[in-house]
């Protein structure tokens, strides 16, 4: 017996949707974790006039990230993720601005998607953490976590 796993393709759903955001950065669909300064620059500055620490990873959710149940029809679970966002702050730019912009276009993107291309059956409500500040390598940052709940089938 064969089981369909839904985390991966949710997840690949995720980093496409996100990654269609314009002037997003780059977007991961995972956690990275860089060692060398070479590492972080070609992982987490976008390139272009003005190269900025700036990017987002999708992950699952720390706690309660799968939840199964057995309905009639079949098994489905509710699968959480975590969109997080990096955009190195500058002051003199309103960097903060550009950022909740950005957070917000990624809501939208969300909403007008609800079943990430037919991966999902449905979104359960999104949450918006933030805009907070983490520091990235020695870099101050704007940080936000979009928690998105994935309501989706499980076939064995």
């Amino acid at each position: 017996m064969t089981a369909t796993h839904p985390i991966s393709p949710i997840r690949t759903a995720l980093k496409t949707l996100v990654s269609g955001v314009a002037g997003i950065g780059n977007v991961y669909d995972f956690m990275r974790h860089p060692v060398t300064e070479a590492e972080v620059k070609s992982l987490f500055v976008t390139t272009g006039a003005t190269p900025r620490l700036h990017y987002w990873c999708v992950t699952l959710a720390p706690e309660e990230k799968f939840v199964e149940d057995d309905i009639v029809g079949g098994s489905h679970a509710w699968v959480t993720f975590v969109i997080r966002g990096y955009y190195a702050l500058a002051d003199a730019d309103a960097s903060e601005k550009t950022f909740i912009d950005l957070a917000e276009d990624v809501l939208d993107a969300l909403r007008t998607n609800k079943t990430l291309s037919g991966t999902a059956i449905r979104m359960g409500s999104r949450r918006w953490g933030g805009p907070t500040h983490v520091e990235v390598v020695g870099t101050l940052c704007h940080y936000a976590e979009i928690v998105v709940p994935i309501f989706t089938a499980v076939e064995c």
